[in-house]
């Protein structure tokens, strides 16, 4: 009987032991693995979709400094750097987005031309005084043309540097092409204004991603997290020079 109750009394004080050891060693495992938070994840880089250039063999001559274009920065185009240069929109009159160096250049010329070589669209526009990107949209008006669906279109962007000798021009070109995304358009309706350049992104269409991202840096000019998501787009497709840039008005 004697050895009976000692048996028992090491079997309680060995629970006893085993009990606190849990206790103490619960909150050392919670504290090995720190909390994940959402700040902490990094937005996915935009990637564009690979596709068929448009013209072979087409050249992309670009805006080289000389004694038009002033400081250390050429004319530069905001689309993805690759060897298509070619951009998606699901818009039938998108926005076009280009970098403006510090120039003597006074106003620039911008036409669009459709898979035949036929000038479809142009205009002809005043810089800014300061240097920075901005923003040319296509105008909603009847003589302005609609792109056509998967049909691809070539642009050019050009600063007049000499009226008098357009030999002159500094100029950068490349391609645009319409796709038809219905459910796109439908995802982006029920999704906050503040994730639809994601939601674009996501769907690799340029032209929206930086058109919604460039509108909301203008509603909120003074919100650190809309300049930093385009610094990262714009550096995620090779234009980390001009990524820091800011948005200025025509």
């Amino acid at each position: 009987m004697y050895q009976k109750q000692i048996f028992f009394t090491r079997i309680i004080s060995y629970l006893t032991s085993a009990v606190c050891l849990c206790t103490v060693s619960l909150p050392l495992v919670a504290q090995a693995k720190p909390a994940v938070t959402t700040s902490q994840t990094p937005k996915k880089p935009f990637k564009p979709p690979r596709r068929t250039p448009p013209k072979p063999g087409t050249t992309v001559p670009m805006g080289s400094r000389d004694g038009c274009i002033l400081g250390n920065k050429s004319l530069t185009a905001l689309i993805p750097v690759t060897p298509e240069r070619l951009a998606l929109t699901i818009s039938s009159r998108p926005t076009f987005f280009f970098y403006i160096p510090r120039t003597n250049a006074k106003n620039a010329d911008f036409s669009l031309q459709d898979d035949k070589g036929k000038v479809v669209y142009k205009t002809t526009l005043k810089l800014p005084q300061t240097s920075g990107a901005i923003a040319l949209p296509i105008p909603n008006v009847a003589t302005s043309p609609e792109l056509q669906v998967d049909k691809s279109y070539q642009w050019t962007f050009s600063l007049v540097c000499n009226p008098q000798s357009r030999a002159d021009d500094k100029y950068v070109q490349g391609f645009i092409q319409r796709v038809n995304r219905p459910d796109l358009v439908t995802k982006v309706e029920k999704t906050p204004l503040k994730q639809r350049p994601s939601v674009y992104a996501e769907a690799g269409i340029w032209h929206e991603m930086l058109t919604s991202l460039a509108a909301l840096r203008r509603a909120n000019p003074n919100d650190a997290a809309l300049t930093a998501e385009w610094k990262s787009f714009l550096e995620s497709v090779g234009l980390k020079n001009v990524a820091q840039e800011p948005l200025v008005q025509l």
